[in-house]
């Protein structure tokens, strides 16, 4: 799940104007926290489309990362 450490470095090098672009990045994940093990992110996804979630179906730090840095973008 790179894309919080992306939305982080995206916050930290452009500060206020990247928190809404950030936050929508980041919401991108509701889907797959509304499918397969609700409220859990899963271990891997396929590069290539559809991104069949694949590995564990519910990683914790997937999930507390991704709030981490959505926490970070509304502070």
């Amino acid at each position: 799940w790179p894309f919080p450490l992306f939305c982080e470095a995206w916050l930290a090098v452009y500060g206020d104007t990247a928190r809404a672009p950030a936050r929508a990045l980041l919401a991108s994940a509701r889907g797959l926290l509304e499918t397969g093990c609700i409220g859990n992110l899963p271990e891997i996804l396929d590069g290539d489309t559809p991104h069949e979630p694949r590995g564990c179906g519910a990683q914790a730090w997937n999930v507390s990362e991704l709030l981490r840095v959505w926490l970070l973008s509304v502070q």
